[in-house]
């Protein structure tokens, strides 16, 4: 993390953060609420992928508290928290289909985010693209996120839209464990073999 006194200044020197908790693979795109009490991560080991909640226990210092829990037929993407840390914008993938733009949401900073809504707005989730990492303006009616071809970024542009419509109709999150699946690593001999190899 670093911070700057104004604008015009120069970020000072980054502080690394320490992040506690029962966490295994590769940790992106860090959202912070405005207060920095906390943290949302994208986390991804091997072919699972989470969204994981951090509280601040200190200042550099930020320890596990849950998980967001996503419909089983989504793949998560990443996402940004909005400035009132009530929205969390998110990029979803829902049965083979191209990514969209979602939309979590939650009544007050010391909730769990509990519903899921999908953003209907033509334009911005094209059928036809692939369509990842949106921010939003602080008033929530302006998008900027990127779109991409399928399974290539040989033609990756920003784009910035404007909400006119939230869909109302929401999904449901369910009641899942809040704990991080407990994921080992396992290494199978031989390999290759040469012939059916059962498990």
């Amino acid at each position: 993390m670093a911070d700057r006194t104004s604008i015009m200044d120069s970020f000072n020197k980054p502080t690394r953060l320490n992040i506690k908790g029962p966490i295994k693979g590769t940790l992106l795109s860090p959202s912070f609420t405005a207060d920095l009490s906390e943290l949302i991560l994208f986390n991804e080991y091997k072919s699972q992928k989470f969204l994981l909640v951090f509280e601040r226990i200190s200042e550099d210092t930020y320890t596990f508290k849950h998980k967001i829990n996503i419909p089983k037929k989504y793949t998560i993407k990443t996402g940004k928290l909005s400035n009132d840390g009530l929205n969390y914008y998110l990029s979803l993938e829902h049965r083979k289909t191209n990514p969209k733009i979602y939309l979590l949401t939650r009544d007050n900073v010391k909730d769990k985010f509990d519903k899921l809504v999908p953003i209907s707005n033509i334009t911005i989730n094209a059928k036809s693209d692939r369509n990842h990492q949106p921010y939003f303006s602080n008033n929530g009616k302006f998008v900027v996120f990127t779109r991409s071809a399928e399974n290539e970024w040989k033609h990756n542009e920003i784009f910035i839209g404007q909400i006119d419509i939230i869909n109302e109709s929401a999904v449901e999150i369910t009641k899942e464990s809040e704990k991080v699946d407990n994921l080992i690593d396992l290494t199978i001999y031989p390999n290759p073999s040469s012939d059916f190899v059962s498990i």
